[in-house]
């Protein structure tokens, strides 16, 4: 038993999972904690001290790895410290007050874990020596504060000084562990016009950007340039030359962690080091047997590609519910198409908290406005869970905490993505809708004021427009916010899983299997999901409003519809010139527009919606037709969201005329042009 009376518990703190050297190394300590009958809980913060802000602001999730809840702790401490070193892990593992053990650091006071790369990064330098000539050596490493790193870069430089070798310092260069990293710093080495026959990476990660940068370039891998890694990650054999690399022992240092932490067995008293070995394939210039592709590899990236289809739709679904209620039910309905079996939310919101909770067979139940400091909430006897926190930039929302059903650990990064972005806008939403009733009923008392008397009646309707237009800021914050959010995060995710495709469909068209066609249609459906995507965005905030001027805007709008709604046509027809150059009344004419023209689609019932902006001399007209069943005689009521359409022309200082026709209806908005000498 536990040691609060429930089952045994111990977390694991983790940078990412996206880094497959982390998920592999967790998979190992799942494994064996499971074989003894132990739960963990995953905290997947991120690294202390990382350069992006909301990545640093992610290691708060840390603070809730406490007791009694956890019998210890494995810190993924080379991981969680990459950018920090090993004095800041002692620190936070000293905060927390849990036994624990290091995986990667040796730490002071702390049992720990590590591989020996020594011997494996001397004989890898040796092969390409001795074994395919290789003389003008680049170096790329990892940041001067990783003690692995160091010890790496400094065996590379021994067994180059054994062969009468020596690195040229320019070609030295630090990337960080990043493949982004890497790849700009191979840009500028392989441009620097100075021989280099191998490029020797500190981790894959930064092989992978260089192999990407001299693909690019045309220099063949590994006729002209050897190319090596450390790590052995996964898609290193899958690569285009696949990549010789270093291979650390994961799943026998993820056992020993959890040996360690538990005292199962007898160890030494401080540090368990295991040696690494050197994997060799085509990079250097090995031959070797290619990996066949076998039909569960097949079948387990349809499912990957399945998920994620399900994934984008489960997004767009949390992102369109702008209050906590459909949040709530959104989120349930995620978790239970997901195939998940319980799943939490905790909103933070100073000392006030907000839990939504749901397990398959009881259902959603939310509790709002709870007190107290921030806890983990009690879970269930489930083997596995994952925490992961809910971050908006440098905000920190709460966190998520999911049962661990799912071997696609690329899903629960996903989830928290998706979700930090929907709470973000759910609150967002709320404090508009909050702040516009707060704008509503001063304005509805100053208005009765002004009834009462006209004293200081100027300064008073400026007080009212000045509050107006707050309102209309905060909308247009709101909606530029939510499209950035789509273009930002959705269709990067979406573009990432295309290339998966690719990769996968021309290692397929090798093999000249039935998967080819499918997966060609997934990717060209992925690529309709992303424009898509794009249209959204472009919608909720049009890019080209402020550069290229309110017709070009409008075009935009009629395009976006005849991807979104091909079964009705939507045209726009322009007479005369736009200079509409006021950049407020431009954002509210589009506004208008798009309202008028979404409301048309949705009930007119026409086919075909004409879009008219008229250049008429002293005054510009903005028309929107349709050809349906018109609004009878309510034309004037909220049907339209007429307010709202007549508070914008007012904003705009436009007029607004509607007109019932035989058939259908026009809405004309007439704005009268400023005359040179007055405003």
């Amino acid at each position: 038993m536990g040691t609060n009376g429930g089952p045994r518990r111990i977390g694991v703190l983790v940078a990412h999972f996206s880094d497959s050297f982390q998920r592999d190394l967790w998979k190992a300590v799942q494994s064996r904690s499971r074989s003894l009958d132990v739960s963990t809980v995953v905290f997947l913060g991120h690294g202390i001290d990382e350069p992006q802000l909301r990545h640093r602001t992610s290691t708060a999730l840390y603070r809730l790895a406490r007791g009694p809840l956890l019998e210890g702790l494995i810190v993924f401490s080379q991981n969680v410290g990459t950018h920090s070193g090993p004095k800041a892990v002692s620190a936070l593992i000293s905060q927390l007050g849990l036994r624990a053990v290091s995986v990667g650091y040796d730490l002071p006071g702390v049992p720990s874990v590590r591989s020996e790369s020594h011997g494996a990064v001397r004989e890898l330098v040796a092969h390409l020596v001795e074994v395919h000539g290789r003389r003008n050596f680049a170096l790329i490493t990892g940041p001067e504060i990783q003690p692995e790193s160091k010890a790496r870069e400094d065996d590379v430089r021994r067994e180059l000084g054994a062969h009468g070798l020596c690195l040229n310092p320019d070609l030295v260069v630090d990337a960080q562990f990043s493949r982004e990293q890497a790849a700009t710093v191979a840009e500028r080495l392989f441009s620097l016009g100075v021989a280099i026959d191998a490029v020797v990476c500190l981790n894959d990660h930064m092989a992978a950007g260089v192999l990407e940068v001299l693909e690019r370039k045309g220099i063949r891998v590994p006729e002209e340039v050897a190319v090596v890694g450390f790590d052995d990650l996964p898609e290193s054999q899958w690569r285009r030359p696949a990549l010789t690399t270093v291979q650390q022992p994961l799943q026998t240092m993820g056992h020993r962690a959890v040996d360690l932490l538990l005292g199962e067995g007898t160890f030494p008293d401080h540090s368990s080091v295991f040696d690494c070995s050197v994997v060799l394939r085509r990079s250097c210039g090995c031959s070797m047997v290619p990996r066949e592709v076998s039909d569960r590899d097949v079948e387990v990236r349809f499912e990957q590609f399945d998920r994620f289809a399900r994934l984008r739709e489960i997004g767009v679904r949390l992102q369109g519910a702008f209050d906590w209620d459909s949040l709530a039910s959104q989120w349930a309905l995620a978790l239970d198409s997901l195939g998940f079996t319980a799943g939490d939310v905790v909103l933070y919101d100073g000392p006030l908290h907000r839990l939504i909770r749901w397990t398959r067979g009881d259902g959603l139940k939310v509790s709002e406005e709870l007190e107290g400091p921030l806890v983990l909430p009690e879970i269930g006897n489930d083997p596995d869970w994952v925490v992961l926190p809910l971050v908006y930039q440098e905000e920190f929302l709460g966190y998520i905490v999911l049962c661990c059903d799912l071997e696609d650990t690329l899903v629960y990064e996903t989830l928290r993505d998706q979700m930090s972005t929907a709470v973000k806008a759910t609150a967002l939403m709320e404090a508009s809708f909050h702040h516009q009733r707060e704008l509503e009923l001063q304005v509805e008392r100053r208005t009765k004021e002004l009834r009462v008397s006209n004293r200081n009646l100027t300064d008073q309707i400026r007080q009212r427009r000045e509050l107006e237009q707050v309102v209309q800021e905060v909308s247009n914050r709101t909606m530029q916010a939510i499209g950035q959010d789509i273009h930002d995060d959705l269709c990067q995710h979406l573009a990432g899983i295309g290339m998966l495709t690719s990769v996968l469909e021309e290692k397929l068209a090798t093999k000249k299997t039935d998967g080819v066609q499918p997966l060609r249609e997934i990717r060209i459906l992925l690529k309709k999901a992303v424009d898509r995507a794009r249209q959204y965005s472009r919608t909720l905030y049009p890019p080209g409003l402020e550069q290229h001027g309110l017709v070009a805007a409008l075009g935009d709008l009629v395009e976006n519809y005849s991807q979104t709604a091909p079964h009705i046509q939507v045209a726009l027809q322009v007479e005369g010139e736009d200079f509409v150059d006021d950049p407020q009344t431009r954002l509210q004419l589009y506004r208008i527009a798009q309202e008028l023209v979404a409301n048309a689609v949705k009930h007119s019932g026409s086919e075909l919606i004409l879009v008219r902006f008229i250049d008429e001399g002293e005054q510009w007209s903005l028309e929107v037709r349709d050809f349906g069943k018109g609004l009878g005689d309510s034309v004037q009521g909220d049907r339209m969201g007429m307010r709202i359409l007549q508070f914008r022309a007012d904003s705009a200082g436009a007029r607004l005329l509607f007109q019932n026709l035989d058939p259908g209806l026009r809405v004309t908005c007439r704005l009268r042009k400023k005359q040179e000498g007055h405003p």
